[in-house]
């Protein structure tokens, strides 16, 4: 079943056999990339005071400042599975993947802040810690494992629905529903039913430019919000939510990323009940790679030679896109172990330029990996100390 799970999605184009794929005992149990949280780190009520007063550029440069260096509740770091199976074509798949157990927070335990946030703050997130969003089924798919499932509570709509104070007022409401549930759902657990999730969606792209909501379940299973991308990508409001959802699923038995199922012609059911998605995600533009200028672009996908090579500790590559992809920069150790990763985002057509600091790393032999939109190419690299 394992092998036959492979070939297919293999040959379907998502998948580059050049690495192997892990077994299902790698799995993603918490978030990656993210630091234990400082001791001296803003609460959610001190972070709410000092987000009111900024505009919105800077308050989500500071939300992601504070997410990225570690400052969420400890409850949200471990991941809960959910698990769906459904028979596709004949053959029957279980899949497996796992989802934050509340809402984005910024702040600790006893004092922290469902973050409402624009879907390109939530993309960058995204990118940062290897989550995605979850489509309009998974969300169906969380309410309906979630053991707590709390009653929304909806603010008289306001010209405020935007701004922070509203949204801690609602924060507020929120964790005074949730503490009535302590003692038999302890912090940790899956929740659902309290706000509506920001989705990855095909409407994304056919309405240009905006942000796609889903949700808010009665506990009788009925959501207030259908979907609706009425908004723009540069709107949040109270009721919003970022659930995080691992990048890595299991596909009977086997990881499998989890855009190459929602982008499958066939296997995109597991998870999505619009048809395949293929651009499950938000367009941001990041600084992870700087363009560099070139008049002329390959016909395929290009990751030149690093320089220099053999390097001590730093050294840089460029790559090129014959058009605009979603992008993946990796570094690998020889026996197909990813150290790290450089770039996750969407790109434009052109010429870029990234370094890699390799301190901390012994001499070796080290791969560089270019993967673009099912496509994959690779460079060896030496590191000699």
């Amino acid at each position: 079943m394992r092998l036959f799970i492979l070939a297919l999605i293999l040959l379907s184009g998502t998948i580059s056999p050049i690495f192997p794929l892990h077994d299902a005992s790698a799995r993603h149990k918490s978030f990656q990339n993210l630091p234990t949280r400082a001791s001296d780190a803003a609460t959610g009520s001190e972070l709410e005071a000092i987000l009111r007063s900024l505009p919105l550029v800077e308050r989500e440069n500071r939300i992601f400042a504070e997410i990225t260096s570690g400052n969420i509740p400890d409850f949200l770091r471990q991941l809960t599975p959910v698990t769906t199976t459904r028979v596709v074509n004949g053959t029957e798949y279980t899949i497996t993947y796992h989802a934050a157990p509340d809402y984005l927070a910024v702040g600790r335990d006893e004092d922290y802040f469902l973050m409402p946030m624009t879907p390109l703050l939530a993309q960058r997130l995204a990118n940062a810690l290897g989550f995605t969003m979850p489509t309009r089924r998974m969300v169906d798919q969380i309410w309906q494992a979630a053991p707590l499932k709390l009653n929304p509570q909806p603010i008289p709509p306001s010209d405020q629905m935007n701004t922070i104070p509203v949204m801690f007022t609602h924060n507020t409401m929120v964790r005074e529903q949730r503490d009535t549930h302590i003692q038999q759902h302890p912090p940790g657990t899956l929740v659902a039913g309290h706000k509506k999730d920001v989705i990855i969606s095909n409407r994304i792209y056919t309405t240009a430019n905006s942000v796609v909501i889903y949700g808010w379940h009665y506990t009788n299973g009925n959501p207030i919000q259908p979907v609706f991308a009425g908004h723009g990508e540069t709107y949040a409001d109270y009721s919003h939510g970022i659930r995080a959802v691992a990048d890595s699923v299991w596909l009977n038995g086997e990881t499998v990323h989890i855009r190459q199922i929602v982008q499958h012609p066939d296997l995109h059911v597991l998870l999505s009940d619009e048809g395949g998605i293929p651009e499950p995600y938000y367009h941001v533009e990041t600084t992870s790679s700087n363009p560099v200028e070139n008049d002329e672009l390959p016909e395929a996908i290009l990751l030149e030679q690093n320089f220099p090579n053999p390097f001590n500790n730093q050294t840089r590559f460029r790559y090129h896109l014959p058009q605009s992809a979603y992008v993946q920069v990796s570094i690998y150790t020889i026996a197909g172990q990813q150290i790290e990763m450089l770039e996750n985002s969407f790109r434009v057509a052109g010429t870029y330029e990234l370094g890699w600091d390799a301190t901390g790393l012994a001499s070796g032999v080290y791969i560089s990996s270019l993967a673009v939109e099912g496509e994959r190419v690779s460079r060896a690299m030496l590191l000699i100390k």
